[in-house]
């Protein structure tokens, strides 16, 4: 996917426009734009002349790298033709001050206006023929039928000889300066909104050092390619995704995912880019470069998120698609009445102040600006939503599913207690044949014993057990299934055989999370009901459900059946999965609302429409809140939109006159479209002020963080 800088939209019709023309460049398949950020995503392979090409037909165009905004000075320009204009017009000449001669007045006004008609008015001009050629409208043709209303009735009357006082200049200047300052602050706005992904762009080194045989070099980062090792010392970045293969320090990491404490990194341990070392010096093996380090993937994340409509958005731009041929019509009207009414100056008028004051600006901008901000601060804060769609359906959810291992527990069993049956070192004798194995029970085995003997003749038995001889000893370790297959009378559950005897039988568990209860607890509080899902037996299951206060437990189940509990779920509501995104993948998949604990750097394998970068259950809690107050935000966003128009366009069609002499002018109808546009991009921004609580560090990270700062203090 590429994404493209597009210049020139400022509505959502735009944004119809410019997909419409991209999808019409062959080797494109797929566009996505984004007024918020006026860029569009486009899948497929094309020829970028050819694109500009065809955007260019459309009024549009790639902005260029070194394109800066440019409605700042639009409107410094604006304003200085068009403020000595209003001021002699609207205090000057009120007031009864000297005034220049009748017939200089006139022609004056008309100097001072026609530079903002033609040179602040350009862009809308364009804007508004290419709209025409398409056969279409948007808010540029609003713009200039109204402002080229105002101002051609005031250069038909100087060309005829009247006086400055049957003009509207000061309408028309006034208009134009206005909308171009409502757009500068909306583009600032938007730029604010679009500011937490740059951050994350900013977040990871350019530089790194080097190790060469040699010695150290400092290169660019685009030089770095897998297998180099770099070296960090104190203070500094670790520039890319790597493993540790030399020296020892505490590495902050919460710059990528929001977590406080430093942790410690050894030997072996895996390190992710853009994170900070804090204390100590490692060399790190460089494992993922460019767009496969965790930093890229959540950039790409945060990106594509941004780029794909939420159903409120494509409710928007529908309405969008009528919305300016209905504003022309209800001008037109309004126009025709009052000039049967009050003559067609007044008409001309009331038809001017329609055209100008309605505003779908604020309407296309309503859901991107706050999907963007919300996505920004989720990724802030290691929590990675896939689309405005996820957040949507977050408001809806009802039940929330938990898996158990790896969910609500750490996925690391570890041994609660072993029964012996014989004499001799059988935990020592265990231990050495587990070594050979990876298997997590294996792992918890062999962490348990003080001292691992050799062990020979090893021979793995998958899914039963492993065996081979150590210290003149046959070792036997495995399910009580596998071994009773061998004649030993053994239970349920893992045991261990010395020469065809059972000597011991091992009580293993995994570790729950410390954050889990509370997490459950605050879902509780939220009105949802909780369920867990898990594929570990009946009593462990029940066991961690009643640690952690969940009532509702379904077990014994394997993982393509976790995805038919979830539909029988959702015939009676809403529901949200919360699993690690292996074994759990076809239940994220049939839930409303997939959350995968995310796997460090491996995040962009992971099923969910939520991915959370740690596993940590209290940030899936608030990607939920999170997602509420989006939804929220656009909503708010969505009814300000709706509901200036249907107050303001009566008022400006004069509906209200007869009866309260309420009418608008159209300088103040100007102002209004301005702020209606500027208003729903700040309430976006808002959303910077919500708090997501900082999840509290692990029991066994604090003390890792301080056994490591110690030893690198102490080498020190």
């Amino acid at each position: 996917m590429e994404r493209l800088p597009i210049t020139g939209m400022t509505c959502a019709n735009c944004v119809r426009h410019v997909e419409h023309a991209l999808q019409r460049v062959p080797g494109i398949t797929d566009v996505q734009v984004n007024l918020a950020d006026e860029t569009a995503a486009v899948e497929g392979s094309f020829d970028r002349k050819a694109a500009q090409k065809a955007l260019k037909q459309a009024g549009y165009s790639i902005a260029d790298a070194s394109e800066g905004p440019a409605w700042g000075r639009r409107f410094l320009f604006a304003l200085t033709w068009t403020l000595p204009l209003f001021l002699y017009m609207m205090a000057w000449m009120p007031l009864g001050l000297p005034r220049l001669p009748p017939a200089i007045e006139p022609w004056l006004a008309l100097t001072l206006a026609t530079p903002v008609q033609l040179v602040t008015g350009a862009p809308f001009y364009r804007g508004a023929w290419y709209a025409l050629r398409n056969r279409d409208a948007t808010m540029d043709t609003l713009i200039a039928l109204g402002s080229s209303a105002a101002y051609g009735l005031s250069l038909w009357r100087v060309l005829e000889g009247h006086g400055i006082h049957n003009t509207y200049f000061e309408t028309s200047a006034v208009i134009l300066t206005l909308i171009t300052l409502g757009k500068w602050l909306e583009a600032r706005a938007k730029r604010s909104s679009a500011a937490a992904v740059r951050r994350l762009l900013e977040l990871g080194a350019t530089e790194a050092l080097r190790v060469t045989p040699e010695g150290t070099e400092e290169v660019p980062i685009a030089a770095i390619a897998v297998g180099d090792v770099v070296r960090v010392r104190p203070g500094t970045q670790i520039p890319l995704d790597g493993r540790v293969v030399s020296g020892q320090a505490e590495v902050d990491a919460s710059m990528v995912t929001g977590e406080p404490l430093p942790v410690a990194a050894t030997i072996g341990t895996d390190v992710v880019g853009a994170t900070l070392v804090v204390d100590g010096s490692i060399d790190v093996e460089v494992t993922r470069v460019g767009s496969d380090t965790l930093l890229g993937q959540i950039v790409r994340f945060v990106e594509e998120a941004n780029q794909r409509k939420a159903p409120l958005q494509r409710l928007a731009d529908q309405v969008s698609r009528w919305f300016v041929p209905a504003i022309l019509a209800i001008a037109l009207l309004a126009g025709s009445l009052w000039t049967v009414w009050e003559g067609w100056t007044f008409g001309l008028l009331v038809a001017v102040s329609v055209l100008v004051i309605a505003c779908p600006c604020a309407m296309g901008l309503a859901t991107p600006t706050a999907i963007m901000m919300g996505t920004g601060l989720g990724a802030k804060h290691g929590i990675l939503i896939k689309g405005g769609e996820a957040l949507e359906r977050i408001h809806q959810i009802d039940t929330v599913v938990l898996d158990k291992t790896g969910t609500l527990t750490a996925g690391r069993p570890n041994v609660r207690a072993v029964d012996l049956h014989m004499d001799g070192d059988v935990v020592a004798w265990s231990a050495a044949v587990e070594a050979h194995s990876e298997h997590p029970l294996a792992r918890a085995i062999v962490a348990h014993a003080t001292h691992v003997p050799e062990a020979t003749e090893f021979r793995a038995h998958p899914g039963q057990g492993a065996e081979g001889h150590v210290e003149g000893h046959h070792v036997q370790i495995g399910s009580g299934a596998w071994l009773r297959s061998l004649g030993i009378e053994a239970d349920a559950g893992i045991h261990t055989a010395v020469d065809g005897q059972l000597a011991a039988t091992w009580h293993l568990d995994d570790t729950l999370r410390p954050t889990s209860s509370a997490a459950v607890a605050r879902l509780r509080r939220q009105g949802l009901r909780v369920v867990m899902l898990s594929g570990d037996q009946e009593e462990n299951a029940r066991r961690v459900a009643s640690e952690v206060g969940i009532e509702e437990v379904v077990a014994d189940v394997l993982p393509h059946e976790k995805a038919d509990h979830i539909r029988r779920l959702q015939a009676s509501g809403v529901v949200a999965m919360i699993g690690d995104g292996i074994n759990d993948a076809p239940a994220l998949a049939q839930a409303d609302l997939g959350i995968a604990m995310g796997t460090g750097t491996d995040v962009a394998k992971e099923t969910g429409d939520i991915v959370l970068v740690q596993g940590d259950l209290l940030r899936a809690v608030d990607a939920m809140g999170l997602g509420r107050r989006t939804v929220r935000t656009i909503r708010q966003n969505l009814g300000w939109a709706v509901g200036y128009n249907v107050i303001a366009l009566p008022i400006a069609a004069g509906v209200f006159e007869p009866s309260f002499g309420l009418v608008l002018r159209p300088e103040i109808a100007a102002l209004s479209m301005s702020g209606s546009s500027f208003i729903v991009a700040v309430n976006a921004l808002l959303l910077k002020r919500l708090h997501l609580p900082v999840a509290a560090p692990s029991p066994e990270a604090v003390v890792a963080a301080d056994v490591v700062g110690a030893a690198v203090r102490a080498e020190q």
